[in-house]
C-alpha cells in the first residue's frame, strides 16, 4: 500500500518528465514498411487506413481472417492513399493461431519488403463460435476460453516472436532494428466481471478477455527492457472502450472514455512516431484503471457482485 501511494504521488512528475523528454530529446520515427494483423475491422482497420495516409509509408501489409473484410479495408486504404502510384498496399488472409504460417509469412515479407513496424492487433470474442452459444447457461466454457487465449495471447506471440528474431538478426548484421507494437486494452490493468461492453456478451466472457489482456501487458513489460539490447522498440497500446464490431459505437458511445476506432488510430500512430513505450488512453480512464489495479483484493471483495458469482455457478468448468 505504501508503494502504491508513492507511485500515485510520483506519477505526475514522471508524466511531466516524459513529455519534456519527447519534445526536447526525441525525433519522430518513420516506418516505410508496416505490418498490421487483425486489420479487417475495428482498430486494426482504422490503423491500416491511418498509415495509408502517411507519405513515408511505402509498403502496407494487412493480415486478417476474413477475406471479404480485408478487401474492403484495402479499398478504403487505396481511397485514402494520396500517392497511389508509390505505395504498395497488400493483404494476406491468414490465421494468427498458426505458428508455422505466421513465422513463414513474416520472414518472407521481411526479405521482400524489409519490415520496420509490426503491429500485433489480435483480438476476438467468438472466433468462429456463435455469440448465441455463449450465454450464461453455456457448458462450453473451456472451449470458448481456449479460443480466446489462442487468439488474444497465442496469436500475439505468434506475431511478435518471429518479428523479434528478425529484428535481432538485422541488428547483429548492420546495427539497424525495428519496432513492435501490441494492441491490448485498459482492461488488462484490473480484473472485473462487472462489464459486458463487447457486443453485449455476458460478464464472464468479458472477465476472460481481461485475463488475456493482462497476460499480454505483462509480456510486453517483461520483454521491453530485454529487447533494448538489440535496439528493438516495443510498445504496449491500451485503449479504453473503442468502437469496433465487439464494442459497437451505437451501444457504447456513452461509456467513460469512449473513442471511435478512427480517433484511437490517430492517437496510436502519432504516439508510435514519438516512440512511446506505453500508449494508454484516455488519461483519466488509464489513471482510474491503474488505481483499481493497485488495490488490495480485499477491496474488491467488499463490493463483490453476488449476481456475477451466481453466473459462475451455472458453468461447467
Amino acid at each position: 500500500m505504501l508503494l502504491d501511494c508513492v507511485n500515485i504521488a510520483l506519477s505526475p512528475l514522471i508524466i511531466t518528465w516524459y513529455y519534456i523528454k519527447r519534445k526536447v530529446f526525441l525525433t519522430r520515427k518513420q516506418f516505410p514498411c508496416v505490418l498490421i494483423t487483425g486489420g479487417s475491422s475495428g482498430i486494426g482497420q482504422s490503423l491500416a487506413i491511418e498509415f495509408s495516409k502517411c507519405k513515408y509509408v511505402k509498403t502496407l501489409i494487412i493480415v486478417g481472417r476474413n477475406e471479404n473484410r480485408l478487401k474492403s479495408t484495402i479499398e478504403l486504404c487505396q481511397k485514402n492513399n494520396p500517392d497511389k502510384t508509390e505505395k504498395k498496399i497488400l493483404y494476406k488472409c491468414a490465421d494468427v493461431r498458426n505458428t508455422a504460417d505466421m513465422k513463414r509469412y513474416i520472414n518472407e515479407w521481411n526479405e521482400q519488403y524489409h519490415l520496420d513496424l509490426v503491429i500485433a492487433n489480435d483480438e476476438t470474442i467468438d472466433a468462429g463460435i456463435s455469440v448465441t452459444t455463449m450465454d450464461q447457461h453455456s457448458t462450453s466454457y473451456n472451449i470458448t476460453s481456449k479460443i480466446l487465449f489462442d487468439v488474444n495471447v497465442t496469436g500475439v506471440t505468434n506475431t511478435i516472436a518471429p518479428a523479434i528474431t528478425m529484428f535481432q538478426r538485422r541488428f547483429e548484421k548492420d546495427g539497424a532494428s525495428g519496432h513492435i507494437a501490441v494492441v491490448g486494452s485498459l482492461s488488462g490493468y484490473f480484473a472485473t466481471c462487472d462489464s459486458c461492453a463487447y457486443s453485449g456478451l455476458y460478464k464472464t466472457h468479458f472477465f476472460r478477455i481481461n485475463t488475456t489482456k493482462s497476460m499480454v501487458r505483462f509480456l510486453c513489460e517483461d520483454l521491453r527492457p530485454q529487447l533494448a539490447k538489440w535496439n528493438i522498440d516495443l510498445t504496449w497500446i491500451g485503449p479504453a472502450f473503442t468502437g469496433s464490431n465487439m464494442c459497437p459505437t451505437e451501444l457504447n458511445s456513452h461509456r467513460l472514455g469512449f473513442r471511435t476506432s478512427e480517433q484511437a488510430a490517430s492517437i496510436i500512430r502519432t504516439s508510435l512516431e514519438w516512440n512511446e513505450e506505453c500508449i494508454d488512453f484516455p488519461t483519466h480512464v488509464f489513471t482510474l484503471a491503474s488505481l483499481l489495479g493497485s488495490m488490495h483484493p480485499i477491496f474488491f471483495s467488499l463490493f463483490s457482485d453476488t449476481n456475477c458469482s451466481q453466473e459462475y455457478a451455472d458453468y461447467n468448468f
